[in-house]
């Protein structure tokens, strides 16, 4: 009897630790999927995503693909989002609404997140007092 309800601690230790591993290894996805949007957000997105199923681009959302995407978009890359009229979007808001959405969700690839932010803010030189 005491063997089997350590067997289950065991065993629910386990699937705890391997559930927190993955939400840590996964959060970009998680946090993606799960993200507080507006309804701005809402509209830039569904936007987005009618763009590249008219282009019949192979990206998912919330995906490396997707990430590149909406840096693309920061970039200025697909003008048919970015400049008005277009079959998209009709005005310089909703291209502003597009703009933030993707500024919103790119986010910086783990390779590159240790090195921001490691370098030491250097003090402004104090200019001489004159002397009299």
């Amino acid at each position: 009897m005491k063997s089997k309800k350590l067997f289950y601690v065991f065993l629910s230790v386990i699937a705890i630790s391997g559930i927190f591993l993955l939400a840590v290894w996964q959060r970009e996805w998680i946090g993606c999927k799960l993200a507080v949007k507006t309804p701005e957000d809402k509209w830039a997105e569904q936007t987005i995503l009618a763009y590249i199923e008219a282009k019949e681009l192979d990206i998912q959302p919330c995906t490396d693909r997707y990430n590149t995407f909406l840096k693309g978009i920061m970039l200025g890359d697909p003008p048919e989002l970015l400049k008005p009229p277009s079959d998209f979007v009709k005005n310089d808001t909703e291209t502003q609404y597009i703009m933030e959405y993707a500024a919103k969700n790119f986010y910086i690839p783990r390779e590159f997140r240790s090195s921001f932010g490691t370098e030491v803010p250097a003090s402004e030189a104090v200019p001489p007092t004159p002397e009299e």
